[in-house]
C-alpha cells in the first residue's frame, strides 16, 4: 500500500524546472527490492526518530524499527502514510486510525464501513479509502467496471462531518491527493474489465466529476501501458515521479518516468535510455534531490 520509497542514483536529469534523479544501482538494493519481493522493506526518507528508529515500509505494513536490533515498535498493517510523513492511516475493522508516525500512539478515530482499505493520504488528515482487497501499487490491477472510492476527513473526529462517496463507471486507483486537497489523482486502467494500459485522471473532491489531466504542452495525456516499479516524493512533496517498465512485442524493453504535479496539476512522461529499460527491475532504483546552490 505504501507508495512512497527511496533510493539511490547514478544519473542525473534536470526536465521542465524539476530537479530529479534517476539512476540503475549496480548492486542489488537490498533495502528496495524488485516488485514482488515479498521480504522487501524499504526506509521511508525522513522517517529517522530520535532514540534510533527507522520507519520502514514493507509490502503489508508500515513498521518502525529499532536500529540498534532491528525490533519492532509498531506494525500497522495495510497502512498509508502522508505525504510529510508525520501521519499514518489503516483501516481496523469498522475504524480509521490515524497514527504518529514517530510514537506510534492513535491521535483520531473514525468510524467507516468494514470492508475498506486505506489508499492514499492528503496532507491535510483526508484520506481515500477503496475496496479492501483492490490492487494497489505495484500490484497488476484486475478487471472491474466500477470503482467505489469514498474520502474520510480523520479531523472530523467519530462525530464530525461524513465522509463522501462515489461509485465510479471504470477501473481506477486513487493515486494521490493534490496539493490544496481539491482534487484526487486516479490512475484508470483500460479497458476496465480486462486492463493493458492505463491514464492518469482528476476527481473533483467536492463533485464527484472525473476529468481529464492536461500534460506540459496543455492537452489530456493519452493512455499508456506500462507496469509500474517505483515512486517517490520530491523533498517539497509537489511532484510525484514514477518510474514504468514496458515490454512488447519487438521491443526488449522500455523505461520512463511518469511525473505528475500535484500542485500544478499536470502530468509528463520522460522516455529514459535503452539501457534503464532492458535491466532487470530489481537493479532500478529512484530518488529525488533539492537543488543545491553553486558555490
Amino acid at each position: 500500500m505504501e507508495p512512497f520509497g527511496v533510493g539511490t542514483s547514478l544519473l542525473s536529469m534536470e526536465t521542465r524546472g524539476l530537479a530529479g534523479l534517476l539512476g540503475i544501482g549496480m548492486a542489488t538494493l537490498a533495502a528496495c527490492g524488485g516488485v514482488g519481493h515479498a521480504q522487501e522493506a524499504a526506509p521511508i526518507s525522513g522517517g529517522i526518530a530520535a532514540g534510533g528508529s527507522l520507519l520502514v515500509a514493507t509490502p503489508n505494513s508500515i513498521e518502525r524499527l529499532s536500529v540498534e536490533d532491528g525490533r519492532a515498535t509498531f506494525s500497522l498493517p495495510g497502512a498509508v502514510r502522508s505525504p510529510d510523513g508525520h501521519s499514518l492511516y489503516a483501516v481496523s475493522g469498522s475504524e480509521l486510525i490515524a497514527t504518529d508516525a514517530r510514537s506510534g500512539e492513535a491521535t483520531a478515530t473514525v468510524p467507516v464501513e468494514s470492508g475498506l482499505e486505506a489508499s492514499v493520504a492528503s496532507e491535510d488528515g483526508r484520506v481515500a479509502l477503496v475496496t479492501e482487497g483492490s490492487p494497489a501499487f505495484p500490484d497488476l490491477p484486475t478487471g472491474r467496471t466500477t470503482t467505489p472510492i469514498r474520502i474520510v476527513d480523520t479531523r472530523s473526529g467519530p462525530s464530525g462531518v461524513p465522509g463522501r462517496s462515489w461509485e465510479l463507471e471504470g477501473n481506477y486507483e486513487p493515486e494521490a491527493f493534490s496539493r490544496d486537497g481539491e482534487s484526487l489523482f486516479l490512475i484508470e486502467y483500460l479497458p476496465a474489465d480486462a486492463p493493458d494500459r492505463y491514464r492518469v485522471r482528476l476527481l473533483d473532491t467536492a463533485t464527484g466529476d472525473v476529468g481529464a489531466l492536461p500534460s506540459t504542452d496543455k492537452v489530456p495525456q493519452s493512455s499508456m501501458q506500462g507496469e509500474r516499479v517505483r515512486q517517490v516524493l520530491s523533498p517539497d512533496q509537489a511532484v510525484l515521479y514514477t518510474l514504468y517498465e514496458s515490454y512488447s512485442s519487438g521491443n526488449d524493453g522500455i523505461a520512463f518516468v511518469h511525473v505528475l504535479h500535484l500542485e500544478e496539476k499536470w502530468a509528463h512522461c520522460i522516455d529514459l535510455p535503452v539501457e534503464m529499460g532492458v535491466s532487470p527491475s530489481w537493479y532500478k532504483a529512484l530518488a529525488t534531490v533539492t537543488r543545491c546552490s553553486p558555490r
